[in-house]
């Protein structure tokens, strides 16, 4: 999102604009983690911004404020106290939930510094009304809520996907009629089953519920089977992993699953880490994205937007302010942390046609000609 900012103000001749990759860890894994290394990187950084400063004169500074993890949070200390003095105003645009909780908590030194350094922004940008709550323990005197925009990956959605939705959708309608056909003889109910494909997209790490989307998956079928139903619930995995030791359990995991599947196909199957043009085409070949996180820092959930923007159905959680992307009422938000939930949402999903419902939601408010149109707007 930082890189579709640049790309958008650069392009305005109103915005004259000077970046700092203030990145100083590697990956994933990385983050979180302390290192002298990284100490080096932010202290280039911070005599970048100087540099800048000295340089161009007079200019606001943006930043992205930490989550609540203490070395991102001794990163806004240095950053703050040494580069806060030189920028007569400051943005914050919080991308990450947690801080303002964090600090809420209670009142000792850290808690003090933290409020001191990132106090009293000139604007605090939020991505949903949730986020917003982050943002006022620091007293902003400003508070503008924009949510995140994306490209349109599927900018011919009604000449091209729109069709195949439609017609998917009248399939998975068809395969939800047809349940409990005691008529149906065993051998050749396995050899006809069609597979329902899920597609769970994102790092693939507990908090973003990839364990309770395998789990739900094996719960679903179970069901599916008790009742004879002509389908069967399959999972792609899609993303990378935080840490080795989160690849191995995930593995695991998924080799245990896929023993329950019986005579029938492998339920989940891992995809690995996807390109772009990858990632289109999953989005493109899926029945429905799921999305069942409670990670600590989400906010938005760019994953949703990518769906919606493919016309894709999904069940996402009610964490925090995930769901608010969502048009009011829509039925596929479970509770966070229940495979039970996520299990009944999926083996409801062949009664469901709300593809164009999520389309047009995201060409009402989720492009990225919506998202910088309302960040210039409040910037200038």
């Amino acid at each position: 999102m930082v890189q579709v900012l640049l790309d958008g103000l650069r392009a305005d001749p109103r915005f004259e604009v000077h970046h700092v990759d203030a990145r100083v860890s590697d990956d994933m894994e990385d983050i979180g983690s302390f290192r002298p290394q990284k100490f080096i990187r932010l202290f280039e950084c911070i005599l970048k911004a100087w540099w800048i400063r000295l340089r161009y004169g007079r200019m606001v500074l943006y930043y992205v404020p930490a989550p609540a993890k203490k070395s991102a949070i001794i990163r806004d200390w240095v950053v703050m106290v040494l580069c806060r003095p030189l920028f007569p105003e400051l943005i914050l645009h919080w991308h990450a939930y947690g801080l303002g909780e964090w600090v809420s908590e209670g009142n000792d030194w850290q808690r003090r510094l933290t409020r001191r350094a990132l106090g009293k922004a000139d604007l605090s940008i939020v991505l949903n009304g949730y986020n917003r709550r982050d943002a006022e323990v620091f007293a902003p005197k400003r508070i503008a809520v924009v949510p995140n925009g994306i490209a349109d990956q599927f900018a011919d959605y009604e000449g091209t996907l729109a069709s195949k939705r439609k017609a998917r959708a009248a399939a998975l309608k068809a395969l939800g009629a047809v349940a409990g056909n005691e008529s149906r003889v065993a051998g050749e109910g396995i050899a006809n089953l069609e597979p329902v494909r899920f597609l769970f997209l994102g790092h693939l790490m507990e908090t973003k519920g990839v364990f309770v989307a395998i789990e739900a998956t094996m719960m679903a079928n179970a069901e599916l089977r008790k009742s004879n139903a002509p389908w069967r619930a399959h999972l792609t995995l899609a993303g990378g992993f935080a840490s080795e030791e989160d690849k191995a359990r995930v593995l695991e995991v998924i080799g245990r699953a896929n023993e329950t599947a019986e005579d029938e196909l492998p339920c989940v199957e891992l995809a690995g880490f996807l390109d772009s043009g990858q990632k289109k085409s999953a989005l493109e070949e899926a029945d429905c994205l799921v999305f069942p996180t409670f990670y600590e820092g989400e906010t938005q959930g760019l994953v949703l937007l990518e769906a919606m923007s493919a016309g894709l159905p999904l069940i996402t959680t009610s964490w925090r302010g995930v769901a608010e992307v969502l048009p009011e009422c829509y039925p596929g938000v479970v509770r966070a942390r229940s495979a039970e939930a996520l299990a009944a949402a999926m083996m409801e999903l062949p009664r469901r046609a709300d593809c164009f419902l999520l389309r047009r939601s995201f060409n009402d408010k989720f492009t990225v000609q919506r998202h910088l149109s309302a960040l210039k707007s409040h910037l200038l």
